[in-house]
Formats: structure tokens, sequence, C-alpha cells
């Protein structure tokens, strides 16, 4: 494995944002998600700007799990 040059320690997240603008939270249909949470937030933009990065935390093994592994982001999950 490659040396990491960040590692971020902390919770991975999914943010969610409402698709349509200038409504009430009673009025949106729909919602566009996001990983989130300051530690995934700074390891996505260190993996963009092409640095080897770590994310120390725990996920599942489900989708959301895969998904954080798909970004460039070094990852040991275990399953809970």
């Amino acid at each position: 494995m490659t040396e990491l040059e960040v590692l971020t320690i902390g919770r991975v997240g999914v943010d969610l944002y409402p698709e349509q603008s200038g409504v009430s939270l009673a009025e949106v249909s729909s919602f566009a998600k996001f990983l989130g949470g300051t530690a995934t937030n700074v390891a996505v933009a260190a993996a963009r700007r092409g640095r080897p990065t770590g994310v120390v935390t725990k996920v599942g093994g489900e989708r959301f799990g895969e998904d954080v592994g798909k970004l460039g982001i070094a990852s040991c999950r275990e399953k809970v």
C-alpha cells in the first residue's frame, strides 16, 4: 500500500439536500445525498488533488461503506 500523506479521523455520514429551492421543507419532494462529515470532506478534497489519503472511521458492509472506498480513500472495513 502507498504511504498516506493525509489521514483523517472522524465520522462519515450522509448529508441530504433538497433538490427544490425556494420552498418550505414540507413542499420538498426529493433529496440528493452526498457523503459528509468533516473527516470525510477533508479526505475527499485531498484525494481529488492526488494525495494518498485515508480515513479512520467505521462503516458497515452495505452500499454506503462501499461508496467510501470508491472515492480513492484508503479503507479497511469491518462489517458491523
